[in-house]
């Protein structure tokens, strides 16, 4: 099975654990379906970074970064996508 972003949407208990395995701690509040954090790509004081896991989707609302799930894992570790979905498959166990 070829593992991709669809694979995470509507499972979010996947979806956390494929952004804590790109570095977020869900130590932020909730807002509403969202986990607030702090954004990674930027000094971020307060938390600005929407994760929302049951689409497994983020958006920063100080920086405008944004994306799923895949995507946030390659930007965070400078990786390429194929590179990013191949890590993610091996960290959630579905190699």
């Amino acid at each position: 099975m070829n593992f991709t972003q669809e694979h995470l949407a509507g499972r979010p208990d996947m979806a956390r654990r494929a952004f804590e395995l790109a570095g977020v701690t869900f130590t932020g509040r909730r807002a509403g379906a969202e986990y607030r954090v702090p954004c990674p790509f930027h000094n971020d004081k307060n938390p600005s970074l929407d994760i929302n896991l049951q689409k497994a989707v983020h958006f920063c609302r100080a920086c405008g970064k944004k994306g799923d799930a895949v995507q946030f894992y390659a930007e965070r570790n400078n990786v390429s996508d194929q590179n990013a979905i191949a890590d993610l498959r091996k960290g959630l166990g579905l190699e």
